[in-house]
């Protein structure tokens, strides 16, 4: 065997590993948010900003509850900042599956409450005003209503939605979270 096929079977055992672990975050999410910096944090609309939440049924959502966390790093350290929610829609989902019982899932939209939307703006404002900054990160926080006892799993999806034009980029795509604290 030739060392440029070891190493073309290696480099593509070490990528299948790589996408193995990180099953539950798309490899799109990956690459989009790879790109994503302070500059296109400063250009983003408030109201447009949107995060949909599905999980099961049983379980459900706190929407109230629910946080975007910003996170900014630079030289002087990290800082994340948390911006409220507000529920625009929840939506029972029936997931029909071929010899099995259906799954019952539950999807929450959510948008910046009006307290959130004030604060993200302002935030937005400091990011712009600082040329220092090294890389910047989003996550969404939830809190759920019915969580399983310590030890059980439950399944869940994220997703944002950055622009108005455009879908939603899913940051967790039914991972399945073995239960320790009721915040995801």
């Amino acid at each position: 065997m030739t060392k440029l096929r070891q190493f073309t079977i290696a480099c593509v055992a070490l990528f299948s590993l790589l996408v193995v672990g990180c099953a539950s975050v798309p490899l799109s999410t990956m690459v989009k948010m790879s790109q994503f910096g302070p500059e296109q944090f400063v250009e983003l609309d408030g109201n447009a900003l949107r995060a949909k939440v599905t999980v099961e049924e049983a379980v459900g959502l706190k929407p109230e509850q629910t946080r975007l966390a910003v996170t900014i790093a630079s030289p002087q350290g990290e800082f994340t900042k948390e911006f409220d929610f507000k529920l625009v829609s929840e939506t029972p989902v029936i997931e029909k599956r071929l010899f099995r019982d259906p799954l019952y899932w539950r999807d929450y939209e959510l948008k910046l409450s009006q307290q959130g939307y004030q604060t993200f703006q302002e935030f937005q404002q400091l990011v712009k005003a600082d040329p220092q900054l090294d890389s910047l990160s989003l996550s969404v926080g939830a809190r759920l209503k019915n969580p399983p006892p310590e030890g059980e799993v439950v399944t869940l999806s994220i997703a944002l939605k950055l622009y108005e034009q455009e879908d939603y980029m899913p940051l967790f795509d039914k991972a399945e979270v073995k239960m320790g604290r009721t915040e995801l």
